[in-house]
């Protein structure tokens, strides 16, 4: 199952909301996605090494972004709806 994370540092909710929302309307159970928000994790959340390695090399300066299996495929702005559902595609065929 393809694995999307929406990855931000938001302090007061979350700025993918709306946009994880429709995005799990439209792919349903076929995509795993989740927000990890840096501003509001704790010790017992699970980041991948993917994600780690990124933040130890560049910092959270690039944030938002979003990784499709692991892969950086939108960094520093939140996609629209429309290129958010063509990335994920993309990184699925």
């Amino acid at each position: 199952m393809t694995q999307v994370v929406l990855l931000e540092n938001n302090c007061c909710g979350t700025g993918f909301g709306n946009l994880l929302h429709l995005l799990k309307g439209r792919f349903g159970d076929e995509v795993n996605i989740e927000v990890l928000n840096l501003a509001r994790m704790d010790e017992s959340t699970i980041i991948p090494k993917e994600i780690r390695e990124k933040i130890a090399t560049d910092g959270i300066s690039f944030l938002p972004a979003i990784f499709v299996d692991g892969a950086l495929v939108s960094y520093g702005a939140m996609p629209n709806l429309m290129d958010a559902i063509e990335l994920i595609q993309n990184r699925r065929t």
